[in-house]
């Protein structure tokens, strides 16, 4: 039987870590409305003409905003003080 608490605590320790870092001070809710500017820029070139390049951006673009959606019932403070508090239990 493999050892699923360690492995469940790496997992979400590297997701707090993830969390926490430079990347993702921001908004989070403000992550899919950035990547729609992003990806309407790029439909108007001619990347936009290739269907894969269009399923990818759609495929993140969902991904994001699930993301997001996720964590909509918290405050950035809220969701930043749950990751720094998780990090602090496990080390």
């Amino acid at each position: 039987m493999l050892n699923t608490t360690k492995e469940h605590n790496d997992v979400i320790l590297a997701i707090t870590q993830f969390h926490s870092s430079d990347l993702l001070q921001e908004d989070i809710q403000q992550l899919p409305n950035d990547l729609q500017e992003i990806f309407d820029f790029v439909l108007d070139t001619h990347y936009g003409d290739n269907i894969e390049t269009r399923r990818k951006m759609l495929r993140i673009k969902e991904l994001v905003s699930n993301y997001a959606q996720a964590l909509k019932p918290f405050s950035e403070a809220q969701v930043q003080q749950s990751c720094t508090n998780y990090q602090e239990t496990i080390n």
